[in-house]
């Protein structure tokens, strides 16, 4: 059996109640975390599941908000 407790304990905490409304309402971790529990999945892990979808989603976000901040930049110093 395996246990979280490496890592940001505050991200995890986070995640955990981001992750638990977004199996409850969300239309796409919904179905996710529906069918993990389908295939007889521990609860826990399916939620851990869509834990993990979310955190690769933000970071996915953050890098796409970087690039365009820095495209902002670059055109903005070249502006005369």
């Amino acid at each position: 059996m395996r246990c979280i407790g490496g890592g940001r304990p505050e991200v995890r905490l986070a995640l955990y109640m981001a992750a638990l409304s977004a199996a409850r309402c969300n239309s796409v971790l919904k179905p996710f975390y529906q069918r993990l529990r389908a295939k007889e999945k521990p609860a826990k892990v399916a939620l851990t599941a869509v834990m993990r979808r979310l955190l690769v989603y933000m970071n996915h976000q953050l890098k796409a908000l970087q690039a365009t901040q820095t495209d902002t930049k670059l055109q903005n110093s070249k502006i005369p």
